[in-house]
Parts: C-alpha cells; structure tokens; sequence
C-alpha cells in the first residue's frame, strides 16, 4: 500500500480501494475465539502479531477479492492456504508436505511479481516454517504470543525509571507469595478474598451478571413476538416481552 508503489499492478493504496477494503473488513463477525475485533486496514501500523494473524488467515481473500490484481490475489492465496493448514489443530505429513510446497511455489513466484526488492530474508524464513512443524508441531504449539502477553504483564510492574529491575523481580515475587497464600488452609476467608481481588484478572468490559449467569458481548434488548412469548413461557414457566 506504500505510495511508493502507486504506478505497480499490485498497488491498493488509492482511497478508494483502501475503502472498498475497509468497508468490507469492518464488516466481519468473528467468532468468540477471535477476541480481537477487525480493524481498518489504514490502522495496520498498530496491529498486533494475531491481528495480522487473523489477516492472512480469514480476512484478506475475501476483502482483497476483486480490489488486488487476479494474478496477486491467487499468490497470496497460497501462503494463505500454508499458513492456514500450519496452525490447524492436528496435521498429517502429507499436509505438512502440501504447505511445504505452497510455501516454495510463493516464495518463488515473489521475484516475478514483485521484483528482486521483496526477495528478503522474511520470505527466505517461510521456507523453513514446514521443517518447524514437523519438529515442533503446528505453529500455535511454539508460538511466541504467550510471552508476549507476559511481557506486558511485567512492563506494567513498573512504577519509575529508577531501580526498573528491582521492582520488576520484587512484585513478580510478591504476585506469586500471593497465590500461595490464597492456597493456604490457614489464611481466614476475608483475607483469602482480599487477595483474591488483588490478583485476579478484570472482566472483559461488555460483560453483564445476572445472578450465576455471566452474559459475554454488548446486550441488546429485542421484543418478543407472540410466538417466542409462548415459546419461552412452555419452556421456563415464566411470561416475558422482551429478552436481551
């Protein structure tokens, strides 16, 4: 998308293919596995790793479909399919050996398309992400997300540029003396709730609890038709007009 590129085939910068893009990817509905709802592509320089992720895997055939060159939009396609067969739950050999060679026909097809410039060592590494998988297991088993994750955990226990190491080990230390006292028989329920306040982590922020039942995602309130009443009341025993 760099203007850079704006007199190349494969260009999508213009403002109207960025928000031929952008309409369509905002658009999408993740699951609840998903927890990262789609951002516009204009935002991408504050994606994160499993936004990109996301990208490549679900979002950028359908919503580059029509806006990016055939000829590009079928290249992509095949680290695509790659990426995606990688990260599957369980892999066959022989599947590994298919994104194997979607992967080689990509990273090959790199020069022709996009000239000698893309030929860096990012497409070089895709050619031993196969061998990782066999070794390994899928991507996701030795992905480096989760620690990332805790790396964000850790910057956040420091309060002042001075003595930053210091208060990282101390409070690390702290949280895990915590836990194990939550754990102790001995600890008096008021004490064991307060410290249980103190570690445990917040709820997402559209949540809502009705007495045990904790309701994920923003509500909306919907009225019921006659039937879905007549529904509800032969079902719970209990007459309502509106349902959220």
């Amino acid at each position: 998308m760099s203007t850079s590129n704006s007199a190349k085939r494969f260009y999508i910068g213009a403002p109207s293919a960025v928000s031929r893009i952008n309409a369509l990817l905002l658009t999408v509905n993740p699951p609840h596995c998903i927890t990262r709802l789609p951002r516009a592509v204009s935002e991408r320089a504050h994606w994160k790793a499993s936004e990109w992720r996301h990208w490549i895997s679900f979002y950028a055939l359908p919503c580059l479909h029509g806006t990016l060159h055939a000829d590009y939009w079928r290249h992509l396609a095949k680290l695509s399919e790659a990426l995606h067969i990688l990260l599957r739950e369980s892999i066959t050999f022989s599947e590994i050996d298919k994104a194997e060679s979607l992967l080689e026909h990509f990273v090959i097809r790199c020069h022709s398309l996009y000239g000698i410039g893309s030929m860096t060592f990012h497409k070089q590494a895709l050619l031993h992400l196969a061998n990782c998988v066999r070794s390994l297991g899928p991507l996701w088993a030795h992905s480096a997300f989760v620690f990332e994750v805790r790396n964000g955990i850790i910057v956040r226990q420091v309060s002042s540029a001075n003595g930053m190491p210091q208060q990282v080990v101390e409070r690390v230390i702290m949280h895990q003396q915590l836990q194990q006292l939550i754990g102790s028989t001995h600890l008096p329920l008021m004490e064991k709730n307060f410290c249980n306040e103190i570690i445990t982590y917040s709820l997402v922020d559209n949540a809502k609890r009705i007495n045990d039942l904790c309701l994920l995602g923003a509500g909306k309130e919907i009225i019921l038709e006659s039937t879905e009443q007549h529904a509800v009341y032969l079902h719970c025993g209990v007459k309502a007009s509106v349902a959220l």
